[in-house]
C-alpha cells in the first residue's frame, strides 16, 4: 500500500489540480466573456 501511495499520489494529485484550474480558467473566462456580451446588450439596448 506504502510503495502505491507513492507512486501514484503525486503525479494524479498534479494532473487534476492543473485539470480543475484549467477548466476553471476556461469557465471563468467564457462567463467574463458572456458578462461583456450581455452588458453590452443592456447598453446598446
Amino acid at each position: 500500500s506504502a510503495r502505491r501511495r507513492r507512486r501514484s499520489p503525486k503525479p494524479s494529485a498534479s494532473l487534476t489540480s492543473l485539470a480543475l484550474a484549467e477548466a476553471f480558467i476556461f469557465s471563468s473566462g467564457l462567463w467574463t466573456r458572456r458578462g461583456v456580451l450581455s452588458t453590452r446588450h443592456t447598453i446598446t439596448q
